[in-house]
């Protein structure tokens, strides 16, 4: 639908991802609107709405051309996504909310290339099902999980990493190095674990790596 004087809106929109989702996507309504006053100066400015997911995500995006270059700066807020819409091609079952603002400018399309920061946190996560290799693992639930995002020279940093659960505790930090295909990016993360008595007595394996006082040390390597 064509909204007055320029914008548009749509509704019931089905994305289909190649990688990385088990089933469509949908957003249930997506508006965009260009201002007009900043067309007049040769700069495109635009707000966003998405309803999806059970939540929102509200926005701008502006495109300006200077010293010879385009400058590109976007700006998001995500609220209350439910994550277990997102129906995420993973081995077990997730459950939880998700917020994300974010902030970004680059230039020349080069976005890795661009400076930006974040604020992730993750609301009543839980998860089901999880095995490797034919390990039962526990299941695990955290009150909140948030980190705080850095993007420059196309290295994303995970600052002040930590969640918060009944049977476990975990703190860190760790970069990510992207690329142009997501899936060839670099992952390395560092954490300390420090997993409750609880959780110990149900799964013996967990005793073996010594007692709730002391942490586990975690290290997460290898591409996306």
């Amino acid at each position: 639908q064509w909204l007055f004087p320029i914008g548009l809106d749509w509704k019931q929109v089905h994305l289909r991802p190649q990688t990385g989702f088990k089933d469509d996507v949908v957003v249930d309504q997506a508006r965009a609107r260009v201002y007009l006053l900043p067309l007049l100066q040769r700069r495109i400015e635009t707000d966003f709405l998405i309803e999806a997911l059970g939540g929102k995500v509200r926005g701008s995006f502006s495109v300006q051309r200077r010293d010879g270059k385009i400058h590109y700066y976007f700006q998001e807020s995500a609220q209350n996504l439910e994550l277990q819409a997102l129906k995420l091609d993973i081995p077990f079952n997730l459950e939880g909310r998700l917020r994300l603002d974010l902030e970004a400018t680059w230039q020349d399309q080069d976005f890795l290339r661009g400076k930006g920061s974040g604020a992730l946190e993750l609301l009543g996560v839980k998860t089901h099902g999880v095995s490797d290799n034919g390990l039962e693992l526990p299941d695990l639930s955290f009150s909140g999980v948030v980190t705080k995002l850095a993007l420059k020279n196309s290295v994303m940093t995970l600052e002040d990493f930590s969640a918060q659960g009944p049977d476990i505790e975990v703190t860190g930090q760790g970069t990510v190095l992207l690329r142009d295909r997501w899936s060839d990016g670099l992952l390395n993360l560092a954490a300390q674990a420090y997993l409750k008595e609880d959780l110990r007595q149900k799964f013996p394996v967990l005793a073996m790596m010594g007692h709730s006082r002391d942490p586990i040390e975690v290290i997460i390597k290898g591409t996306l």
